[in-house]
């Protein structure tokens, strides 16, 4: 073992591969490390007090349990803080005359620009000294543009704070749903658009090197993984260069994540630069229609709770919401949409409204992705099947028998699905006995590690109840144990007894998965068969992602077309995933149903912003070569793929499949291939089922085409 190797292994159980060890959560994974490879305590518990004594040397202790920064003894209006059990500095409680929140000093060091840096310029004005009224409110302690108090700007500034996983923990609020990455582009898009707002005239790249300055070094920014493809600039090249031939490890991380962090603000800055002329651009369209007066600075939106709140409020506050198009539509129907945010008629998950000098108030909803090979859509596969046995129930062309008989063969499915996925259960009774065999302590390190590298404890989360242990674990608790403090070795231990024994939930049985993949990446090929989870399902998966062709063809025989029944279905799942049905015009129509409403508002205000590629009715139809759905349904087709994905070098372990490639058949005879369905887990190999559509890499290259 070699510092190397402990660096290597810390840098792997990070999330982006960049151990910090200003960050506490590495500094734990470093612990947990050091730990497995049986180092004597006293060694650990010194380096680790070590790292943790590193902030001692900027504050003085002035009174009891109150510190100061260094330099500011005197200073009766100095922020006072708490030094932590842990060793951290927190801000005291109570503080009003300092006007921050209580944060750790370290995160708080990440977004305080140094005195003279570009961050500090740009935190007092614009680059050219004309901030306007959008920069004067920003506040220093915040990590966004505006008025902390004002829209969902809290919620934007908490996620940048605290990081995707921290932020419940530190504010009791929860981020929209995604991870570090997503939500990095969704607010930094919107912020982007801000930023722009204050100064149209800034390129392509200064924009970019103010998102770096700004947002790029808050806590979210410093947690980003590096996107391929993308340029990277000479002087973070060399700076990385300098650091490797110092030999100066912090300084190669350091280099390392600011590599990292550009990338994922070139992508942001891209879907901002979109976002932000697309809004100008249907502003002008507004005005020279007479129904838009003088635009006041766009306000971008996040998509947690409070966001949808803050849109439903400015719905309220407006005199006349308006859709893109210039049609005025219905409060009450305006937030009803923003209510269903984040799936079925409202699949946005960030959102951009202007207001004028009058009341009006434009929507437009987005949809963020980072590139266009991400994931479009995913459902577990009873949730396609609900979606399916709906359109069938609606259907008006089958006959009586034949809806019948399609209805059957749908919960015939829904059957061998759910019957499948309970083997996939069954399968870590007999993992978690196979671990019972193995060093406990290994396993235990496993989960601290999972834990920790995600600002989750999945112990306390399966043991751990709101009223103290849960009622399947009373009886298993350790004779010698104290029930309201129990160790991290005996909720383990809990744990692999309850799955053994056939009670566990899934919670317990997503604890046994994660042990028993770390322990598989250890063992390799040593991994003994009793343990070895991936090789137990195979066969299963491999049974499971054939019922879905299985479907179609059953669904097929029962309607031939054309178009078959079983491919009109397939039709319908990647229209609605791919979001395709904004091809069509459908006018608003106050006195239409609630679907046909929602439509109305989804074909005019929303887009998919793939890193600045856009997916909305213009690109949508330039792509396809089609004006309608009608006309698309006409030209598509489905094409069996037998492509399975395998957990093994050796292909034997099958994971899932990719099931299908749809294809739309171009007048010429031609074929574009518009993209594929894949059937596997997405959390672990006992999880659901999902299935998730992606666009087939020739036609992403299409949509980068006709932007």
């Amino acid at each position: 073992m070699s510092i190397l190797d402990i660096i290597s292994e810390v840098a792997w159980q990070t999330n982006n591969g960049v151990p910090d060890f200003n960050d506490p959560k590495h500094i734990r994974i470093l612990e947990l490390v050091l730990r497995s490879y049986n180092l004597p305590e006293s060694e650990i518990k010194r380096s680790i007090q070590h790292l943790r004594e590193a902030d001692d040397d900027k504050y003085v202790h002035k009174s009891s349990g109150v510190w100061v920064k260094k330099g500011q003894e005197d200073n009766e209006d100095a922020t006072k803080y708490e030094k932590t059990d842990d060793g951290q500095y927190k801000e005291l409680e109570g503080e009003e005359e300092s006007g921050e929140d209580n944060r750790d000093y370290k995160q708080k060091m990440l977004t305080t620009p140094e005195e003279g840096s570009d961050a500090a310029e740009d935190s007092e004005s614009d680059e050219d000294g004309e901030a306007g009224e959008e920069a004067d409110t920003t506040t220093t302690d915040s990590n966004i543009i505006g008025d902390i108090t004002a829209g969902d700007n809290q919620a934007q500034n908490d996620v940048l704070q605290y990081g995707y996983s921290g932020m419940e923990e530190a504010t009791g609020e929860k981020p929209a749903p995604g991870n570090n990455g997503s939500a990095f582009n969704e607010v930094g898009s919107g912020q982007g658009v801000r930023m722009l707002d204050v100064n149209p005239d800034m390129t392509d790249e200064e924009l970019i090197d103010k998102m770096v300055n700004t947002i790029g070094q808050t806590p979210l920014g410093q947690l980003q993984s590096k996107s391929s493809g993308i340029p990277i600039p000479a002087a973070l090249k060399e700076a990385k260069q300098v650091a490797k031939q110092s030999g100066d490890k912090a300084a190669l991380v350091k280099a390392n994540q600011q590599i990292n962090t550009y990338t994922k603000c070139v992508i942001a800055a891209k879907s901002a630069r979109v976002k932000y002329n697309t809004t100008q651009e249907r502003i002008s369209t507004l005005q020279g229609l007479g129904k838009f007066g003088k635009p006041q600075s766009p306000v971008t939106y996040y998509g947690a709770t409070q966001s949808i709140t803050a849109q439903v409020s400015a719905v309220d506050n407006a005199s006349r919401v308006l859709l893109p198009s210039g049609v005025e539509i219905s409060k009450d129907d305006a937030k009803k949409f923003i209510k269903m945010g984040g799936g079925g008629a409202n699949p946005s998950d960030t959102a951009t409204f202007v207001s004028d000098d009058k009341g009006n108030l434009m929507l437009q909803f987005h949809s963020d992705k980072t590139s266009t090979a991400d994931i479009q859509g995913s459902k577990t596969v009873s949730a396609e099947n609900k979606s399916v046995l709906a359109r069938i129930t609606r259907n008006e062309t089958l006959s009586p028998k034949q809806k019948q008989l399609a209805l059957d063969a749908v919960n015939i499915h829904n059957t061998q699905i759910r019957e499948i996925e309970e083997g996939y259960q069954n399968q870590a009774i007999g993992v978690a006995a196979g671990l019972k065999t193995l060093p406990i302590e290994d396993q235990v390190l496993a989960i601290q590690l999972e834990s920790t590298k995600v600002g989750k404890n999945y112990l306390d989360i399966a043991v751990v109840g709101t009223d103290g242990v849960k009622k399947q674990y009373i009886t298993y608790i350790p004779a010698d144990a104290d029930p309201a403090n129990l160790t991290d070795v005996q909720k383990y231990d809990m744990i692999r007894s309850v799955v053994a024994d056939g009670n566990g939930t899934a919670n317990d049985v997503k604890v046994i998965s994660k042990v028993t993949k770390a322990i598989q990446g250890k063992l390799g090929n040593d991994t003994p068969d009793a343990i070895n989870i991936s090789k137990m399902l195979s066969s299963q998966r491999k049974q499971a992602v054939e019922t879905i062709r299985d479907r179609r063809k059953a669904l097929d025989n029962i309607d031939p077309g054309p178009p078959p029944l079983g491919v009109q279905q397939e039709t319908e799942e990647i229209i609605s995933g791919f979001h395709l049905g904004v091809i069509d015009d459908i006018d608003y129509n106050p006195g239409s149903d609630d679907n046909a409403r929602m439509s109305a508002i989804m074909n005019s205000s929303f887009d998919v912003n793939m890193g600045g590629v856009v997916v909305n009715k213009k690109t949508l139809r330039a792509a396809l070569g089609v004006e309608s759905i009608a006309e698309l349904q006409q030209k598509f087709n489905v094409e069996d793929v037998e492509e399975f994905t395998y957990a093994d070098k050796e292909k034997t372990i099958i994971t899932g499949k990719k099931v299908y490639t749809y294809v739309v058949n171009k007048d010429d005879g031609e074929k574009l291939k518009v993209g594929y369905k894949t059937y596997r887990s997405t959390e672990g190999a006992t999880g659901k089922s999902r299935t998730t559509i992606t666009y087939d890499p020739e036609f992403q290259k299409k949509l980068k085409e006709v932007q």
